[in-house]
């Protein structure tokens, strides 16, 4: 049978008429895709629509529940929700599935340094150094959006530069 193309038609758009716009899929829609459930919560995160974004980042997780990008993203979510305890959970939830996952120690630096913890946010941030130490400078950091290994580690010297030092 020979192959016959599907007729053409005009856009909306083309036509002068408004696109509709497409809402965002529902969690209970969305096939078991835990990398499309993650780029969803970052899309409504991104819009400030954090309630739906945290249904996606579960849906994430409850598909791949050893993917420590997923509990970073959550705990970007709850840290945006003033829910610091929680991010810090999920951050260390991030760090016990990859010890080696440098934005997930800084994260973690910055978050227990917004809580006035000093000590514990100069570990986190010396830990993070350790990591990027052992990666090429311009080697591009998974969950960075374009950051780079050698980029992250001068962020890291300027935060722990202007902070006072504790007294011997």
């Amino acid at each position: 049978m020979p192959f016959v193309p599907e007729p053409i038609t005009p856009s909306a758009e083309h036509r002068g008429e408004a696109a509709a716009v497409e809402p965002s899929p529902s969690p209970a829609r969305t096939p078991d895709d835990p990398g499309e459930h993650a780029r969803t919560a970052r899309h409504c995160a991104g819009e400030g629509r954090l309630g739906e974004a945290l249904e996606w980042c579960a849906k994430a997780i409850a598909a791949d529940r050893l993917d420590p990008a997923h509990y970073y993203l959550l705990a970007a979510i709850q840290q945006e929700q003033g829910q610091l305890d929680t991010a810090a959970q999920s951050l260390a939830r991030a760090l016990y599935l990859d010890a080696d996952f440098a934005l997930a120690h800084f994260a973690l630096g910055n978050l227990r340094l917004s809580q006035g913890r000093r000590r514990d946010a100069e570990r986190h941030f010396a830990n993070a150094l350790a990591v990027l130490r052992a990666r090429a400078q311009d080697e591009i950091l998974p969950e960075a959006d374009g950051l780079t290994v050698g980029r992250l580690a001068e962020i890291i010297a300027s935060v722990r530069a202007i902070q006072p030092r504790a007294a011997a």
